[in-house]
C-alpha cells in the first residue's frame, strides 16, 4: 500500500512539472532542445527522476447501432399523428332545463331535526409545509421624537362679586313695570290651552301606531333601512287555487282595494300536451284587501285557463282576459244573467226564511262571494293559434276604425301571441247593450288582424309583451319578441308592391336585436318619470333602452347576471325615479341607482316558492300607502306588500339626480359601444388580412410540397430505370450476349455519368 501511494505522488509531481515545462516553452523552442525521451547528460546518474511523455488525446466515439435508422422508421410508422386541425366542441344544457328540479323550502325551528356532524381527522388531506430557513423580526422599528406640553402651576385665587345681578333687576321689573307684567299674562293666557292639549294628547298615545307613518311624506334623505320593510300580507284559496300558479294580477282602476288574480294549472309541458284540447274548470279570483285583510268577493269561472287579464279603463265593470287557447273573453260584474247560482242558493230560495236565520251565524266573507261566468268569448277560428301572451288597451286619442270612431273614449285593445298575429278587438261589441241585441251567444270578431314576419326571413315573429308609450297618439307600439328582441310596430303601414311580381308582405316593424337570447322577454315597462327609457327583463339580467337614439340600437344599461336564480318579472317604482323592482325565483331584488348600479341595493320578500308575477297599484291611496302585489307558483298564493317609506318617498332632487346619472351614463355607454364597434371592424380587417396571408403561405407551401413530390417521383423512376438497365446487363453477361470487358466498360461509363 505504501508503494502505491509513493507512485501516485511521483505521478502527480511528473504532471506538475510537465505542465510547467509546457507553460514555459509552449512553442517547443528554448534552451533545452533535447528529446524528452533521451536522458540529460547532467541527470545520467539519477535513475529515479521521472520523465514527462506527451501523448495525443483520443476521444471516445459513442456507440452507433447499424439498425438505428430501421428502428426509427418502424417507430415512426407505428406512431399515430394528427393529419388535420382539431375540432372544438362545446356541450351545454338547454336554457329551459335550468332549475328544472323544484325545491320547497320551509322555515324550521333550530330545535327541529338537529344533525350532529362529528369532526373526523383525515391525515391524508394534511400537507406539511417544507422547512424554510428565513429570518423574521416581530418587533416594531424604533423612532426618536420629542413632545412639549404647557404646564400650568396651581395658584390660589379668589372671586368677589356684587349681588346686583339679573334677579334683583327682574324683581324691580315685577314691582315697578306693569306693562311687562300685562304682556306676560297675555302670553300665558294664549299658550296655556295649547300646553294643556299637548299634555292630554301625550297621555292618549296610540301604542299600535307605526312610527314611520308619523313621519308623513317629508322628502328627506334616509339611510339604508332594510329592516323597515313590513311583512307581506298573504292570501290563498284551497278550493280554487290548489296546485295552481298565479299568471297575472290586475288592480281595479277606480276602487282602491280591489284586485283580480288569474290562475294556471301548475303542470309540466308534457302533461299539458296530453290534456290539450280538453275543457276543464278554471277560475279568476277577485279580492278585496280593505282593512288590511284580504277577502274573496268574486269567482269568475271559465272552461279555458286565462294567461293575462286587464280591467277596462273607462268601464271598470268589465274584465278582459286572454286564454290559453288563443281566444279572448270578458266578464261583466253588473250583468245579473251571468251569475252562477249554486245548489245551496237554490235550496235557500226554496226554504225561504228558515235559511236566513242559519246564515246569520256564518262568516260574512262566505256569504258575499259571487260567481260569474263569461259574458262573451271570441270565435276560435278568428283568434290566435297560440296562447295570448299579453293584452293592452289602445290609449285615448288613437284612431283605429274609421267606420266606428272612438272619439275621446277607450274602446279597442290589442292582443298578441307567439304565433305572430296581432289582433285589435273592439270592446263595444261586448257591452251589455250590444249583447242584448243577440238572442243567442255574441259572435265576437276582430276589427284588425295582421301577421308579423321575422326580418331575417325565418317565418313568423312571435311576441311576448306589448307596450304603448304615454302622450303619443300614434298607431304604433313597442313589443318584445319571443327571442329577446325589442321591436317597434306600426300597424298603419300598407303593402308598397304595385306590380304582381312584387311581394305583398308589409314590414310593420323595426327590430333591435342586440339582446337576442332566444327566450321570451319577461317584462316590458316604460319609466314613469322618463318617457324615453324602456326596461326589458330577461331570464338572467335586465336592460334599459333609450328610444330617442335612432342610430344606437344597443341598451344603455345592462345589469349584472344573476346566479342561483333567474328572473321572472320586473317593474319601475311609480314614486321613485331611480328604483326598480326585479322579481326572481327566490325573492325580489331592489335596484336603487342613487345608491349603486352594479348590484341590487337590497332584497325583499324571501318566499318559499317561485314568484311568477309582480305589479304595482297605480291608484293612489288616501293614506299614502303604496301596494306591491306578487303571486307564487304553488297553490295560487298572492302576497300584498306595503312598500316602506325608504322605497316609496323620493329623496330630495331624486329625479334631477337620476336624469343627470342617465345622461352621463348613456353618453359614456354610447362612446364605449361605438369604440368597440370601430375596434371590432379593425380587428375583422386585420383578421381577414391575416387569413389571406396565411392562405398565400399555405398555397406556397403546398406548391413547394407538390414540386418536391414530383422531383422525388422522377428520381425514383430514374433509380428504377437504372436498376433495370443494370439487371439487363447482368442478364446479357450471364447468357453471353456481351463480354466481361464490355460489361466493365459499360459500368465505368455509368459511374462517370453519375459522378458528373
Amino acid at each position: 500500500m505504501s508503494d502505491n501511494r509513493e507512485e501516485n505522488k511521483v505521478d502527480n509531481v511528473d504532471m506538475e512539472e510537465g505542465e510547467m515545462d509546457l507553460q514555459m516553452d509552449p512553442d517547443g523552442e528554448g534552451d533545452n532542445d533535447q528529446d524528452p525521451e533521451e536522458p540529460d547528460e547532467e541527470n545520467e546518474g539519477e535513475d529515479d527522476v521521472p520523465v514527462y511523455v506527451e501523448k495525443d488525446f483520443v476521444a471516445q466515439l459513442p456507440y452507433e447501432s447499424e439498425f438505428k435508422e430501421q428502428n426509427l422508421k418502424e417507430v415512426e410508422d407505428l406512431s399515430v399523428k394528427n393529419t388535420r386541425k382539431t375540432i372544438t366542441v362545446r356541450v351545454s344544457r338547454r336554457r329551459c332545463e335550468f332549475h328544472s328540479d323544484k325545491f320547497l323550502l320551509n322555515d324550521r325551528e333550530p330545535t327541529e331535526a338537529p344533525v350532529e356532524i362529528k369532526p373526523k381527522k383525515i391525515t391524508s388531506l394534511i400537507k406539511k409545509k417544507m422547512v424554510l430557513d428565513i429570518g423574521l423580526q416581530a418587533a416594531r422599528t424604533m423612532k426618536t421624537f420629542q413632545s412639549q406640553t404647557t404646564h400650568n402651576r396651581k395658584v390660589n385665587l379668589s372671586v368677589q362679586y356684587d349681588p346686583t345681578d339679573f334677579i334683583s333687576s327682574n324683581l324691580d321689573i315685577d314691582k315697578n313695570n306693569a306693562e311687562q307684567m300685562s304682556k306676560m299674562e297675555t302670553f300665558f293666557e294664549k299658550v296655556a290651552p295649547r300646553i294643556e292639549e299637548a299634555l292630554q294628547s301625550n297621555e292618549l298615545i296610540n301604542v299600535f301606531q307605526d312610527d314611520f307613518e308619523m313621519l308623513g311624506d317629508r322628502k328627506t334623505k334616509s339611510e339604508k333601512m332594510a329592516n323597515q320593510s313590513s311583512e307581506p300580507l298573504p292570501f290563498s284559496d284551497i278550493d280554487h287555487g290548489k296546485n295552481k300558479s298565479a299568471s297575472c294580477i290586475a288592480f281595479h282602476p277606480t276602487k282602491p282595494h280591489i284586485l283580480a288574480l288569474s290562475l294556471l294549472e301548475n303542470i309540466s309541458f308534457d302533461d299539458r300536451a296530453e290534456i290539450s284540447g280538453k275543457s276543464y274548470d278554471s277560475s279568476i279570483l277577485v279580492l278585496n284587501f280593505a282593512d288590511h285583510h284580504i277577502m274573496l268577493t268574486h269567482v269568475l269561472h271559465t272552461t279555458i285557463e286565462v294567461t293575462t287579464i286587464s280591467f277596462h279603463p273607462d268601464h271598470p265593470n268589465l274584465l278582459f282576459g286572454g286564454c290559453l287557447s288563443g281566444q279572448v273573453t270578458v266578464w261583466d260584474f253588473t250583468d245579473e244573467t251571468t251569475k252562477v247560482i249554486s245548489e245551496d242558493d237554490m235550496d235557500a230560495e226554496d226554504a225561504g226564511g228558515a235559511r236566513e236565520q242559519e246564515d246569520d251565524g256564518q262568516d260574512k266573507a262566505t256569504q258575499s262571494v259571487t260567481e260569474l261566468k263569461p259574458a262573451a268569448m271570441s270565435v276560435v277560428d278568428l283568434s290566435h293559434r297560440a296562447h295570448v301572451s299579453d293584452l293592452k288597451f289602445v290609449p285615448r286619442g288613437i284612431k283605429v276604425d274609421r267606420k266606428k270612431p272612438s272619439g275621446d273614449n277607450i274602446t279597442h285593445f290589442i292582443s298578441i301571441s307567439e304565433d305572430g298575429n296581432v289582433i285589435i278587438w273592439d270592446s263595444r261589441d261586448v257591452f251589455k247593450d250590444a249583447r242584448r241585441k243577440f238572442a243567442g251567444e255574441v259572435i265576437w270578431k276582430p276589427t284588425i288582424s295582421f301577421t308579423l314576419f321575422s326580418l331575417d326571413g325565418n317565418g313568423e315573429q312571435g311576441l311576448s309583451k306589448i307596450l304603448f308609450l304615454r302622450n303619443k297618439e300614434e298607431t304604433c307600439f313597442y313589443a318584445a319578441s319571443d327571442e329577446g328582441d325589442l321591436i317597434h310596430v306600426d300597424w298603419s303601414k300598407r303593402p308598397t308592391g304595385k306590380e304582381e311580381n312584387e311581394s305583398q308582405k308589409v314590414e310593420f316593424m323595426t327590430s333591435r336585436e342586440s339582446q337576442r337570447n332566444y327566450r321570451p322577454v319577461l317584462a316590458l315597462e316604460q319609466s314613469p318619470f322618463f318617457d324615453e327609457l324602456i326596461m326589458t327583463v330577461h331570464d338572467f339580467n335586465f336592460c334599459i333602452w333609450n328610444i330617442n337614439l335612432p342610430d344606437y340600437s344597443d341598451p344603455i344599461f345592462t345589469s349584472s347576471y344573476t346566479f342561483g336564480a333567474y328572473n321572472t318579472c320586473g317593474v319601475w317604482s311609480p314614486t321613485r325615479a331611480g328604483v326598480i323592482f326585479i322579481s326572481k325565483t327566490n325573492g325580489i331584488d331592489v335596484w336603487d341607482f342613487l345608491d349603486q348600479s352594479h348590484k341590487p341595493s337590497m332584497s325583499l320578500a324571501s318566499v318559499s316558492s317561485v314568484i311568477t308575477y309582480i305589479t304595482f297599484q297605480e291608484y293612489k291611496q288616501q293614506d299614502g300607502s303604496q301596494y306591491l302585489a306578487f303571486g307564487e307558483e304553488n297553490d295560487g298564493t298572492i302576497f300584498l306588500y306595503n312598500v316602506p317609506p325608504n322605497l316609496k318617498n323620493p329623496q330630495g332632487d331624486e329625479k334631477k339626480n337620476v336624469r343627470q346619472f342617465w345622461d352621463k351614463f348613456w353618453q359614456r355607454e354610447i362612446e364605449k359601444c361605438f369604440f368597440q364597434k370601430e375596434r371590432r371592424e379593425i380587428r375583422l380587417e386585420e383578421k381577414e388580412a391575416q387569413e389571406e396571408k396565411e392562405a398565400e403561405e399555405e398555397m406556397m407551401r403546398e406548391q413547394e410540397r407538390q414540386n418536391n413530390d414530383e422531383e422525388a417521383e422522377m428520381q425514383k423512376e430514374l433509380e428504377e430505370e437504372d436498376e433495370y438497365q443494370l439487371m439487363k446487363l447482368q442478364c446479357q453477361l450471364e447468357f453471353g450476349a456481351i463480354t466481361q470487358e464490355q460489361y466493365d466498360k459499360v459500368l465505368e461509363e455509368r459511374k462517370k455519368n453519375k459522378e458528373f
